[in-house]
């Protein structure tokens, strides 16, 4: 019975996957960045103060109810 080789990726491709990986990582980054200002902008231009949302709650609830 002949021996089975090793399983080894193709020359190249694990500095490939790491640099692939570190681009998907910087990118995730960017974009949890830009959801944050984008979320903060949205709350500076539209404050809701809690104890009116909580109203608006409760008043939801009482008319299913």
């Amino acid at each position: 019975m002949p021996a089975v080789p090793p399983l080894t990726p193709p020359p190249g491709t694990i500095p490939l996957a790491r640099q692939l990986l570190a681009r998907e990582e910087e990118l995730a980054e960017r974009l949890d960045e830009s959801i944050r200002a984008e979320a903060e902008a949205y709350r500076a231009e539209e404050p809701v103060p809690r104890a009116a949302l909580h109203a608006s709650t409760l008043g939801n609830a009482r008319q299913v109810l």
